[in-house]
């Protein structure tokens, strides 16, 4: 892939509005007693004087409630969202997955799916995320709404909501909300998309590899564009899937100088794959050397290697590469 340009500082208005999301619901199922409404009605009245004693109040109710609200994901109850009791397990990507029975809130290395925007190929990134429900919820919520890090990977989704996310021996079951497909002009399209969910959905769940995804819309099993589907959606296979995947570090991580472990997925047809690290844009590399390929599970073969980043802070560029295919990621470092 080509060099990028420098990375400047930005807010993901989709990550934040699915935070958004969250809390209303969350407030609205919470009984009216506890003065809900009127914490959201005061909340987005921000055009608004008020006394500061008045603003006090406010600010000491919603905090209680945003409490309140972080608590339900720690001693969940009632949970929409039900999933294979706790277990974790080897994914055939490379990767590993853990299936909890508490919910922490954050879900650490959740896969996300993406799209290359030039060859329409799934990629993926390894992202912290605030939790929505479980892994599952919250990895199907992140592919409708959370923007990938990498600019050249983007996605068919541009929002909705997860109404259900659910596991039932090998089938999950996917409930979304009719404006998560309102983006979708041509059927090829919607079918990518639905990709990313069958990928991010089964890595979330891990386990058996019979898995299958059913989606529903609002309920229906009519899809928009597709209609409904005589069987359930399965992972595509090989084919789909970017030849090179760097999974750490991700683009724009901030590193310490000094080593660096550098990991990832390549299609197992590749062979004999390096590493580079460049300054900034320079062409020429400060350091290279080779990537160690392990053992090929389901036509992708696992990489790792080790680097250092010189001391000195600045923006250090790392190509991975083998003949002519290329993964490139830009970090920062600092003292």
């Amino acid at each position: 892939m080509s060099g990028r340009q420098p990375i400047e500082s930005h807010r993901d208005p989709r990550l934040e509005a699915m935070l958004r999301s969250a809390l209303e619901a969350r407030a609205d199922a919470v009984h009216p007693s506890d003065r809900s409404a009127e914490i959201l009605e005061l909340s987005r009245d921000s055009g608004t004087k008020r006394p500061r004693g008045h603003r006090s109040v406010v600010l000491m109710l919603a905090g209680a409630l945003v409490l309140g609200f972080l608590a339900s994901f720690l001693w969940p109850s009632g949970s929409t969202t039900s999933q294979t009791p706790p277990t974790t397990q080897r994914t055939p990507l490379g990767g590993s997955t853990s299936v909890e029975a508490s919910v922490p809130t954050v879900q650490t290395g959740i896969q996300v799916f993406y799209l290359g925007r030039d060859d329409g190929l799934l990629y993926r990134e390894m992202r912290d995320l605030p939790t929505l429900g479980d892994r599952l919820g919250t990895a199907v919520a992140a592919v409708l709404n959370v923007a990938p890090q990498d600019p050249e990977y983007t996605s068919g989704w541009s929002g909705g909501q997860v109404n259900s996310a659910t596991v039932h021996g090998d089938r999950i079951t996917l409930d979304l909300s009719q404006s998560a497909f309102a983006q979708f002009k041509k059927r090829a399209d919607e079918e990518k998309g639905i990709q990313q969910l069958v990928y991010a959905a089964t890595a979330a769940v891990g386990g058996s590899q019979s898995r299958t995804v059913q989606i529903l819309v609002d309920g229906s099993p009519n899809l928009p564009l597709i209609g409904k589907p005589d069987t359930d959606f399965v992972r595509a296979g090989a084919a789909g899937l970017g030849p090179l995947w760097v999974d750490s570090p991700q683009f724009g991580q901030t590193v310490k100088p000094g080593p660096l472990p550098v990991s990832g997925t390549a299609d197992s047809s590749l062979k004999s794959l390096t590493w580079s690290l460049h300054k900034g844009e320079a062409a020429g590399p400060v350091a290279k050397g080779a990537v160690t390929l392990g053992r090929a599970v389901d036509g992708r073969t696992p990489w790792h290697a080790m680097l250092r980043i010189p001391e000195g802070t600045g923006q250090w560029r790392l190509v991975v590469a083998t003949g002519a295919t290329s993964v490139t990621r830009t970090v920062n470092a600092f003292r």
